[in-house]
């Protein structure tokens, strides 16, 4: 028997900050949350969550790299990947400039190697906040 993802995510044990993420992410796929909802709603996530939180799966082959074999921000910690999916929703919301302060926290509090970090800006560039 093949599950559904609203299955799969009901299924999910604990309220960890992954599984709330997976949770919001999904609500902004199936379109049931307005965007700046959304967006608030990372932000919670991302204040309750441990700064080391990993995700439980990422795909990444090269620890120096902010992308995996599968996503281009895929090795982002639980905390800077709802921080992140708060600043697209930011930009959906028509709010850009929330976006862009998140971004920066992102930065800041980011301890990336020059491969890192530039492969961030190039990725923010083109997939969360175009022409930043």
């Amino acid at each position: 028997m093949q599950l559904r993802s609203e299955e799969v995510l009901e299924r999910a044990r604990g309220a960890t900050a992954e599984v709330r993420l997976l949770r919001a992410r999904y609500a902004v796929l199936a379109e049931r949350r307005p965007a700046a909802d959304a967006a608030a709603a990372y932000e919670r996530i991302a204040q309750d969550a441990d700064s080391a939180a990993r995700f439980t799966f990422t795909g990444v082959e090269d620890s120096r790299r902010v992308d995996s074999y599968y996503d281009p921000l895929g090795n982002l910690t639980v905390r800077q990947r709802a921080f992140l999916e708060a600043a697209r929703e930011w930009v959906r919301a028509g709010r850009p400039e929330e976006a862009r302060r998140i971004g920066a926290e992102i930065r800041r509090a980011s301890r990336w190697g020059p491969l890192a970090q530039a492969q961030f800006d190039v990725y923010w560039a083109r997939y969360i906040v175009p022409g930043s």
